[in-house]
């Protein structure tokens, strides 16, 4: 929760400290300035993007691993879709497609373990409801 509260915090101080100026050269028609200034404030938006990506990677992925899902695995050579190289860091992240798919497991496994805890519950819960009424009946004579 204080990640998002940092981000959200970082993003309002880059925006309070880059469109003013960004507005101010826009008006003032320098053209180069602007398009420097923009470029730059472009960069920082991009790290703070990739360093929400890496973070919830880091975390669907330790879900994973809790649960003995198979993660994508990176190697040097491989030339696969699953992963890519930031642009402002430097770190290798899992694509789009591979966290769609990595989500996608984690929840196909969380829902089959519900289901399978839940199949106990509607049993015996069905027993406990006879032997209740059988106890009343024979209770009631």
């Amino acid at each position: 929760m204080l990640k998002h509260l940092k981000w959200w915090w970082d993003e309002t101080k880059l925006r309070r400290t880059y469109e003013p100026d960004l507005a101010k050269l826009r008006k003032g028609g320098k053209r180069e300035e602007y398009d420097s200034l923009d470029s730059e404030y472009a960069y920082y938006r991009r790290e703070l993007a990739e360093e929400r990506r890496l973070y919830y990677q880091r975390r669907l992925m330790n879900k994973a691993y809790k649960l003995y899902i198979p993660v994508p695995q990176f190697t040097a050579e491989s030339k696969d879709d699953m992963w890519e190289r930031g642009v402002t860091r430097g770190e290798f992240l899992l694509t789009n497609k591979a966290l769609t798919e990595l989500s996608r497991a984690i929840l196909e496994d969380r829902k089959a373990r519900r289901d399978f805890a839940l199949g106990w519950v509607s049993p015996f819960t069905g027993i406990i409801g006879t032997v209740i009424g059988f106890l009343l009946a024979k209770l009631s004579n």
